[in-house]
């Protein structure tokens, strides 16, 4: 297993293709989900599973089937990491793990990401502030308003974006 087999798999939906890896699971088959991510490093396989298993509070189980992607150094697995240990309630590791440094701050798509974790974990104003100075592009204001929907952060959001109602007119 290798991060360029793995981000191939994710672009063209190579491997099982995640409705027949939905369909296995929804017909009962989690075992097999999991020994085709293990043998055969399918990332459809492992997503799912890890998926699966946090529903039923197993984040042991889920932690197990995402380490080899994880151990890849791929960041599509290490955010799936992070979800999990957030879901298991280590948020601090969670975060930890994907935490962006200076570099990765610069990145408008990694401080999105980044941004939706803090949400999750309840850490509303800090995702905002991640945020601001990317807030030019169309999609982070997108994600500006999903992420604090309903968190009563209603009055600094339309601070923020009203700049650029009139250019969207």
């Amino acid at each position: 297993m290798n991060t360029d087999d793995l981000a191939w798999q994710v672009c063209n939906y190579g491997g099982l293709a995640p409705r027949k890896v939905d369909r296995l699971l929804e017909h009962g088959h989690l075992p097999l989900v999991i020994r085709t991510a293990e043998e055969r490093g399918e990332w459809f396989c492992a997503e799912r599973a890890a998926q699966e298993l946090c529903r039923s509070g197993e984040f042991g189980s889920a932690l197990k089937v995402m380490e080899p992607f994880v151990a890849t150094g791929w960041p599509t697995a290490l955010w799936a990491k992070a979800g999990i240990l957030l879901r298991a309630g280590r948020t601090n590791e969670a975060l930890d793990l994907v935490r962006p440094d200076q570099e990765g701050r610069a990145s408008r798509t990694v401080c999105r990401h980044f941004a939706e974790l803090l949400a999750e974990a309840g850490r509303v104003d800090e995702a905002v502030d991640l945020l601001v100075p990317h807030i030019g592009e169309p999609w982070i204001r997108t994600t500006l308003v999903e992420i604090t929907e309903g968190r009563g952060r209603d009055e600094r959001v339309l601070e923020l974006i009203s700049p650029y109602a009139e250019a969207a007119r």
